[in-house]
C-alpha cells in the first residue's frame, strides 16, 4: 500500500498578559522606571510623599498611566526630580479652606488636572500653578471658578492651558512658544508675556505664536503682549453686556477676532498700545467697535501708537470709531466681512 497520510499541526499564538503596575509613593525618594509596564499603570501619592527626589519614568508611549496626588490640607506640592511618560497627573485637593499651589516643574508631557474636591459650598475656588513645561496640558477642573494663576516656564513650547470656569491669569516665562490658552466658560483673563521683562522684552526672550481663546463669560480681557510675535486672540463672549479688550505692546503681527456684536449704545471697546518699532494689529469684529490705538502702556505711562491697522467685519458689517485727534496710525486697511 503506497498511501501517505499527512498530519497538519496548527500553532496558536498567545499574547502574554501584562499586569499593570499599581503602587504608592513613599516619603523617601522613589525611583520607578523598570517596573512601569505597557498597560495603564497607576501610582498614588500625597502631598507628603510626592517629593523632590522622586523619579517616575515610563518608556511606553501607547498606554495611559495615571499619577493621582491627594492633597488633604491643600497648600503647596513639591516638584519632583522627573516625571515623564506618565500621561495623566491629577491633583485632588480636599481641603475645606486652603487652595492648592502646584509646582509642575519637571513634569514633562503630561495631562495635568487640578480639582478642589470638597463640597462646593465650602471648597476653595482658586488654584495656583508654576513651572508648566514643554508639551504639558493643564486643566483647571472641579470647583475652580475664582482667580487662579498659571506660570509657564522659560523656553517651554507646546503648552496648553484649559481654564474651565476660572478667572485666569497666565504669567509666561522668556522664550515661550506655541502656547494655547482655552478660556472655556471663564470670564476675566489676563495674559502677561515674558512677564519678568514687562514692557521690555527683546531678542531670544520674546514669546511667539501664542493662541488665546478667551472664555464665553463676560469680563475684561487684558493681554500684555510685550512685543511678542504671532499672537492670535479670539474672544468667546457673544452676549450684549459691555466688553473691553486691552492689548499692550502690540507686536508686528498681532491679531484679534471678536465674537460679540457691538452696538451704538454699548460698543465693544478695544484699547491697544504699540511698541517702539513698527507694529500691526489686525481686528475682525461684528458691529460697533470703539478703538483706541494709543492706550496707556504697561507701567501706566504714555503709550506708543499702533502704526498699522487691518480692520474688517466678522460675519457682519463693522463700524470702527477711532479718536480722530489722538490716534494717528500710519496705515489703515479696511476689508469686507
Amino acid at each position: 500500500d503506497d498511501t501517505t497520510t499527512t498530519t497538519t499541526t496548527t500553532t496558536t499564538e498567545t499574547t502574554p498578559t501584562v499586569t499593570a503596575l499599581s503602587t504608592e509613593l513613599t516619603a523617601n525618594a522613589d525611583v520607578i522606571t523598570n517596573t512601569f509596564t505597557s498597560a495603564n499603570d497607576s501610582v498614588t501619592a500625597t502631598t507628603a510623599t510626592l517629593g523632590a527626589g522622586d523619579v517616575l519614568v515610563d518608556g511606553s508611549s501607547t498606554d495611559s498611566d495615571t499619577l493621582t496626588v491627594t492633597m488633604a490640607a491643600g497648600g503647596a506640592s513639591t516638584a519632583p526630580a522627573t516625571i515623564t511618560g506618565v500621561e495623566n497627573v491629577i491633583f485632588n485637593n480636599s481641603s475645606l479652606s486652603t487652595a492648592p499651589t502646584i509646582a509642575a516643574d519637571n513634569i514633562i508631557g503630561a495631562n495635568i488636572t487640578i480639582n478642589n474636591t470638597a463640597n462646593a459650598l465650602v471648597a476653595p475656588t482658586t488654584s495656583a500653578t508654576t513651572g508648566l513645561g514643554t508639551n504639558t496640558t493643564l486643566n483647571l477642573g472641579t470647583n475652580i471658578t475664582g482667580a487662579s494663576t498659571v506660570g509657564v516656564g522659560n523656553s517651554a513650547s507646546g503648552v496648553t492651558i484649559n481654564a474651565g470656569a476660572s478667572e485666569l491669569t497666565v504669567n509666561m516665562g522668556t522664550g515661550v512658544s506655541g502656547l494655547t490658552i482655552n478660556g472655556g466658560t471663564s470670564t476675566t483673563m489676563a495674559v502677561n508675556m515674558d512677564s519678568a521683562n514687562a514692557g521690555a522684552s527683546t531678542g531670544a526672550n520674546l514669546n511667539s505664536n501664542t493662541t488665546i481663546n478667551t472664555g464665553t463669560g463676560v469680563g475684561n480681557i487684558d493681554i500684555a503682549n510685550n512685543s511678542a510675535t504671532g499672537t492670535k486672540i479670539t474672544t468667546g463672549y457673544t452676549g450684549t453686556a459691555a466688553h473691553t479688550i486691552n492689548i499692550t505692546d502690540v507686536g508686528p503681527d498681532t491679531s484679534l477676532t471678536i465674537g460679540r456684536t457691538g452696538t451704538t449704545t454699548t460698543p465693544t471697546v478695544v484699547n491697544a498700545d504699540g511698541e517702539a518699532a513698527a507694529d500691526k494689529l489686525t481686528i475682525s469684529a461684528p458691529g460697533v467697535v470703539t478703538l483706541e490705538t494709543v492706550h496707556l502702556d504697561v507701567g501706566g505711562g504714555a503709550g506708543n501708537q499702533v502704526e498699522s491697522l487691518d480692520l474688517s467685519g466678522n460675519g457682519a458689517a463693522a463700524t470702527y470709531n477711532l479718536d480722530g485727534t489722538a490716534d494717528l496710525p500710519t496705515t489703515v486697511t479696511f476689508s469686507g466681512s
